[in-house]
């Protein structure tokens, strides 16, 4: 009776501890945030477009529900994927589209 149990208590512990190895090698995070190398491509690929301010690296974000932003004038034509490049220093918001390859908005940014 006791190896019953014992042997019920590690299929417990194994089917457990596999359960979250799966949960852990499914888990992708919402965003990847864009680094260096990934910033100055973009940035340069929009510089074709427009005239950017030189003296600071842009906060980039990428728009992931177009539906919750339709509300807001700068976002009427933007799409889930698209880029907003955002120069504090410039004050200045760019909403780009990586897929057309065209900067769909500018503004002035307020806070």
């Amino acid at each position: 009776m006791i190896f019953i149990l014992i042997l019920a208590i590690i299929l417990a512990l194994g089917g457990w501890r596999y359960y979250n190895y799966q949960i852990k090698q499914s888990w992708q995070p919402a965003r990847i945030e864009p680094v260096g190398e990934e910033i100055a491509k973009l940035v340069d690929k929009v510089g074709g477009h427009v005239v950017l301010p030189q003296d600071e690296e842009p906060t980039i974000a990428t728009v992931t529900s177009a539906d919750l932003l339709k509300n807001q004038q700068f976002f009427a034509s933007a799409k889930a994927g698209d880029t907003v490049l955002i120069y504090k220093k410039a004050k200045l918001v760019i909403l780009y589209n990586p897929t057309l390859d065209r900067v769909l908005n500018m503004a002035p940014l307020v806070e």
